[in-house]
Order: structure tokens, then sequence, then C-alpha cells
């Protein structure tokens, strides 16, 4: 049987669902990564003190309005739960149901008539992906594959970055044969090689990590530059931040009450990790989410893609969603036998950072972030993805799977080092 760890560990495929209510109310939700903050509005939502409720200005990432009379625990289908947990899982659910100014892009008849335009002639595509997320489609071009892709909102800066890289650092991702930032489609090149994941090779992973640290690394230098394309600011003081302001309301997406009161045990302890996870490394791009299905391989060569959930921060945070990917290498898939795995791979990515801190300080960032990976990517979920979605049920508890992730690590790490 699969290891309950390997169960969460769907980190980007739909899971257990929740059903959302269907009471559409047209909330306003503001785009924070425009947001000036000028305009105060204030909804109910529990305050991060558990003294009470408190406004909530606008620079969050949406407003979420305050539960209905009729809709207590029974609403959130398990009558166990706390009162405010119901009452915070429920303003959850209703705002997700706001008026959504996304997907203008994922029109998919627009984008073959530009692309055909772009190529210059008439080719017939094949659906590989049509979700409310992106839309992927296949055609033949001069005798080959290639790809059209439409990423909804969420991914508003994807054909920037993904261009940028292109010609920065090239070989390192997707070949763009034309782009349209304005409505971020991209025709892309089939990638050469194959998928890392169908390699099953330790040692093709350890060389993915290790060409990815030296992109990361590459792109040290140029980060003011990346963030002018629109590349998300996740640097750690406002991660902090993220963390501080919707811990109380990710455990809502799903925690049972002991689990909820275990992760807001440490929420002290979280905002201390952060504190001292700055310093040690420049910011760097952060992928979002690097797992073996999003890299090609050829030769030794490495290429990556899907670079929409990409954020400026702390380069460590890319390994957490990477240590999934590792349990394809298992003959057993048990959370033991897994985080064996993961020690073995340490040593090999902290070699590549060696000159940054004595091998103590880089040990205890990679722990730190192994943890604070989790929390980043259940934020992720909850501000930067699920919001600008049409089928928010389907994400609403990724959140939650990821915390329950940070409890299953924080008990299998004990004594790692």
């Amino acid at each position: 049987m699969a290891s309950r760890t390997k169960q969460c560990n769907q980190a980007r495929y739909p899971s257990a669902q929740h059903s959302v209510p269907h009471d559409h109310r047209d909330w306003y939700a503001p785009d924070p990564r425009k947001s000036t903050g000028a305009m105060v509005v204030g909804v109910c939502a529990f305050s991060s003190s558990w003294r009470g409720w408190r406004l909530i200005p606008a620079k969050w990432r949406y407003l979420v309005p305050p539960a209905s009379p009729h809709q207590g625990a029974s609403a959130t289908g398990n009558a166990h739960r706390p009162a405010f947990v119901a009452r915070i899982e429920t303003a959850i659910r209703n705002a997700y149901m706001e008026q959504a100014k996304t997907h203008s892009s994922l029109d998919k008849e627009s984008m073959i008539e530009w692309a055909n335009q772009e190529l210059g002639r008439e080719i017939k595509y094949e659906e590989i992906k049509n979700t409310d997320t992106s839309i992927v489609l296949e055609g033949i071009y001069e005798g080959d594959s290639v790809y059209l892709k439409s990423a909804n909102q969420a991914a508003f800066f994807e054909s920037h970055l993904t261009a940028y890289l292109s010609k920065n650092f090239p070989n390192t991702t997707v070949e763009l044969l034309a782009v349209n930032h304005k409505s971020n489609w991209m025709v892309m090149k089939k990638l050469p090689g194959v998928l890392l994941r169908t390699t099953k090779s330790m040692k093709a992973y350890e060389l993915m990590i290790r060409n990815y640290t030296i992109l990361q690394r590459q792109v040290m230098p140029n980060v003011n530059e990346v963030l002018s394309l629109g590349v998300i600011d996740r640097r750690l003081p406002i991660l902090w931040k993220e963390i501080d302001d919707n811990l109380e309301l990710l455990c809502a997406t799903g925690l049972d009450e002991e689990d909820t009161l275990k992760i807001l045990s440490i929420k002290s302890e979280l905002l201390s990790m952060c504190e001292e996870m700055v310093g040690v490394f420049p910011d760097t791009l952060e992928h979002g989410d690097l797992h073996s299905g999003n890299v090609f391989i050829e030769d030794n060569s490495f290429r990556f893609f899907d670079w929409g959930d990409a954020s400026i921060t702390h380069p460590f945070l890319s390994i957490r969603v990477f240590w999934n990917s590792l349990f394809e290498l298992l003959e057993e898939d048990t959370d033991e036998n897994w985080m064996r795995k993961i020690s073995e791979f340490r040593p090999a990515y902290l070699d590549m950072w060696k000159d940054y801190a004595p091998i103590s300080i880089l040990k205890r960032q990679l722990l730190l972030a192994e943890q604070v990976g989790c929390v980043y990517r259940a934020l992720s979920w909850h501000l930067y993805i699920t919001p600008y979605r049409t089928n928010k049920e389907e994400s609403f508890n990724k959140p939650a799977q990821w915390l329950k992730l940070l409890l299953d690590h924080r008990r299998l790490s004990k004594d790692v080092y």
C-alpha cells in the first residue's frame, strides 16, 4: 500500500474533492500583483491573533465575505470541526466564488488563428490539455511537432519568462517559434529527449538538480530584470508576511481540528525559520513546480518548462516539490524509504552551494527550506493559483494537503542529521 505521504504528494493533480457552495456572490478580487494598496476595503476574517474578527485590506489577494447565517459546521461536511474553523472555511469557499477576471487568454480558436498567421500556414491541432488553467495543442510544422500553449491569468507572466530564459539561457527551456505576450500564447518546438520521470535513473535525477542549480545561480545577478517581467516577488520577508496573514486560512481548507492546532502551534517557529533563512544566499528564480514531469532530458542535458508557478525567492524552496519525485525511484514506496532516498540526494545538492557557507549552515538551510517549502507551496495554491480558476473546488484543499505533508515531514525528519 502506498504511504500516506505519497498519497498526499499529489502536488499537481486533483485528489479528494470539496463541494463548494454555489451561491455565486460577486465579491471584488483585486490582483495583488498590480494592487497599489490605495483602495482600502475590508471584510470579516479571523485575525492571526485569534482574538476576534478584523478588517482585511485590499492588498489581500481576494476579499473574504462574511459567512451566511445558514452555513455553519454542517456546511463543511464535518460536524466535529470547531465553529471558528467552520466559519473561516465557509468564508474562503464563498470568496472562491468571486467573479473572476480570468481566462480571457484561454481562447483556443483565436490562439489557433494567431499561430497559423505567425507560422504562415494552416495547421491542424490535436488537443493535449484543456483545463481552466491552460490549453495545450499539438500540431505538425515542417515535419515535426509544435505545441501551442495558453495559460490563464495566474500565470500571466509565463510567456515573458519563457522567452527571457530561452533567449538568455539557451537550451535550458523550450524554444519558441512565436509568442504573443498580450494574450500569453506561445508556439513551442518539440523538446528533444524524454521526460525525466521515464528514466527512473538516480543518476539522471542527480544531474537534473545540479543543472537546475546552475540555472538558478546564473539568474541571480538578473533578479530585478526577471521581476520586471511580472514574475512574482516572494522573497523571504514577503513570504513571512504571507504566512503570518494566511496560515489560519490555509488550515481551513481541509485540516481536521487536531492537525489545525498542530500547525497553528508552530506558526511562530515557521516565521522564525523564514528569518533564519535570510541572507545566506542571493534570491533567485524558483520554478514553483519542479517535479520530474516538467523536465526533459537528452544526453545529460536538461530543459525545464511550465514556468507558470515561478517566483523570485530563496533558491532552496524548489527542493521540496522535487523531493516528491523521488518516490518514482523507490522499489517499495514507503515513507521511510523515501526519506532515505532524500538523505542520499542531500549531499549532492548541497555540494553545488558549498562556496556560499560552511556545510553545517547549508544543512540547516536545507532542513528549514524543506519545512517552509511545504507552507510556501500551500500558499501558492491559496494565493496564486486557485483564485484564478473557474473550477476552484478542484484545488480548494491543496493547501491542507501541503500542511499535512509538513506535519509528516517533521515527524519523519527527526534526527536526520
